[in-house]
């Protein structure tokens, strides 16, 4: 479905397609990966208190070799094609990976990077930024109109700033383009966004965590209801603070249940390896 979305996307420049593809790839792709083994997944269940897999379990390197081992492998290598979109107007930014493109703009040799800059706590507020920087540079001055694709998930309009200077951002989805003439720049984008619910289409008394794009699994194996506020997620979850020198210094995306029966943990889905975890949930107001 990606593929097609592509396609669609390539056809009507519309950003829905785009969306669809950026939740794809993190409660898609990279959750039915194992994050430790790199074996894949023959199934990724949504009911209460399974295991990643079912009872096939996780692949192996030689003892299985399912239709994922082939199409997953296939889709990690894909993701540079979802990522930068070339017009005859300019040149796209689909999604927000670090990555980085060089090509020809006229006679000019362009190279883009994106780089991540972590999401940014703000305690006060109890909401998040993403914050990506994006560089240009140019081996001779080039004019080029740079579209940044505003995702679904935004809460407030974004903040965009070029070499310093504050960028105009009318709308809160869609896009924000930027005309000019493109030597050595740098770009920072500033996304806010905040744990939301959602529900299911057919069952509106479920509910699912998600920050941003990025589903949130409870880490519990059972099903059990919440009690809270589905407008105000923060009546029943809380940021979790557990510092993680390794990788990050914080654990991002990682939350507690508060003031429920039974308290219990949500990260990433695209983090759980081999635990029982939920997507969905009733939640009920307290």
């Amino acid at each position: 479905m990606i593929r097609t979305a592509d396609y669609l996307y390539r056809w009507t420049g519309d950003p829905a397609y785009a969306d669809y593809i950026e939740r794809n790839i993190y409660n898609g792709i990279l959750a039915q990966q194992h994050p430790h083994t790199g074996m894949v997944a023959y199934f990724l269940p949504m009911a209460a208190g399974f295991t990643k897999g079912g009872e096939k379990g996780w692949g192996t390197p030689t003892m299985d070799f399912w239709c994922c081992h082939g199409s997953l492998v296939q889709a990690q290598v894909r993701y540079l094609e979802n990522i930068y979109y070339q017009s005859n107007r300019g040149l796209t930014l689909a999604q927000y990976i670090p990555s980085r493109l060089k090509w020809q703009n006229g006679k000019a040799n362009v190279e883009v990077r994106q780089e991540c800059l972590a999401n940014v706590y703000d305690k006060a507020a109890t909401a998040n930024r993403w914050r990506m920087k994006i560089t240009i540079a140019a081996d001779e001055p080039t004019n080029l109109d740079l579209r940044l694709r505003l995702p679904w998930w935004l809460t407030e309009k974004a903040k965009v700033t070029v070499n310093g200077v504050s960028h105009p951002v009318s709308a809160l989805h869609g896009y924000v383009t930027i005309t000019r003439q493109w030597h050595h720049d740098e770009i920072l984008v500033e996304f806010p966004t905040r744990v939301t619910a959602v529900p299911m289409p057919d069952a509106k008394n479920l509910y699912a965590l998600m920050e941003g794009p990025i589903v949130l699994a409870g880490l519990i194996d059972r099903e059990v209801s919440l009690r809270g506020n589905v407008q105000q997620p923060e009546s029943f979850v809380e940021r979790e603070y557990e510092h993680e020198y390794k990788v990050f210094p914080w654990k991002q995306s990682h939350y507690r249940t508060v003031n429920q029966p039974t308290n219990f943990r949500f990260v990433p889905l695209y983090e759980v390896a081999d635990e029982r975890y939920s997507i969905y949930f009733p939640v009920h107001k307290p």
